[in-house]
């Protein structure tokens, strides 16, 4: 890594991006989402099994429901709360069905595990108008956060460090929904905590490396833009990797051991803390130069 120049070497990381691009583009189209009720809207049955399910047991009842309704639900998991841990009820997701295909539900489920009326915790319908709302404040919280890191990063450094840095958080953003297309995670309301947090996970390292840039600036007026922002990337290169690596690895073990929910959640940030330390290493040195060269040609010709 010491003899390696990041930032000269910038084409082959634009590269590699313009390539996840078009993956996600193709994927986006080709494979689409996996939208969860929270997003379209449509009907939540929960369930006491009075038994353990397990992912296989899910799967079955997944199956079960489309026999009765005609539809596949977008998903079938254990519901866990923090009060009781260990229960066995059961969430199913689907678009919206009417009551004669939710008591269909009930009557397979009831023959084939023997549940009762009482066992029915959950039978609620998401109108559309609700979910377009829940897509809405998804949407504007996101844009809100990134105009106030603009603004924060311009404040604190420059123009040109803004943008750069809002360039690396709409790669991380993106790639984040690459994968919810690529893996067919659903879509729903966890998806906005999981997108904010690789926000502030991003900006944190791409922060630290614009602060090395600029002190590299005052100690080193004589460096060349590529020249201080490559100083930049290599003096923060470990203590970044060492950050990705321990919070990976939390959140890995929590994907490993954690329920079908917690995957959910844990599969996008696995792969937003990936793309964070990517696009802060080998992207926001390198715009932060090219952004650089091009405002200071463009003064040079003013003048």
């Amino acid at each position: 890594m010491k003899d390696f120049n990041i930032v000269k070497n910038r084409k082959i990381f634009f590269i590699i991006s313009a390539c996840i691009l078009v993956l996600g583009i193709l994927s986006f189209f080709i494979i689409g989402f996996n939208l969860d009720t929270d997003f379209i809207g449509g009907t939540t049955l929960e369930y006491s099994m009075r038994q353990p399910v397990s992912v296989e047991e899910a799967e079955k009842i997944s199956d079960y429901v489309t026999e009765v309704t005609g539809v596949k639900p977008s998903s079938v998991q254990r519901s866990v709360s923090a009060d009781n841990p260990d229960n066995n009820d059961i969430l199913i997701r689907i678009t919206e069905i009417s009551t004669e295909q939710r008591d269909a539900v009930f009557k397979k489920l009831a023959e084939v595990y023997g549940i009762e009326s009482g066992d029915i915790l959950q039978s609620t319908t998401v109108g559309a108008s609700m979910s377009s709302d829940i897509r809405r404040a998804a949407i504007i919280a996101t844009l809100v956060a990134v105009v106030l890191m603009l603004v924060y990063i311009t404040i604190r450094f420059d123009l040109t460090s803004g943008i750069s840095a809002v360039i690396c958080l709409a790669h991380d953003l993106f790639v984040m929904i690459t994968a919810y297309s690529l893996f067919q995670v659903p879509l729903n309301s966890s998806m906005v905590a999981a997108l904010l947090t690789i926000l502030g996970y991003s900006i944190n390292a791409t922060i630290i490396i614009f602060d090395r840039i600029r002190e590299n600036r005052k100690m080193h007026p004589e460096y060349s833009y590529e020249d201080s922002a490559n100083l930049g990337v290599r003096s923060t290169f470990l203590r970044s990797l060492n950050t990705t690596l321990t919070t990976l690895f939390t959140i890995t073990m929590i994907y490993i051991l954690g329920v079908a929910s917690i995957k959910e959640f844990a599969l996008p940030l696995i792969i937003g803390i990936i793309s964070g330390f990517y696009s802060s290493v080998f992207l926001s040195g390198s715009l932060w130069t090219v952004f650089k060269n091009l405002f200071g040609k463009a003064k040079k010709k003013k003048a």
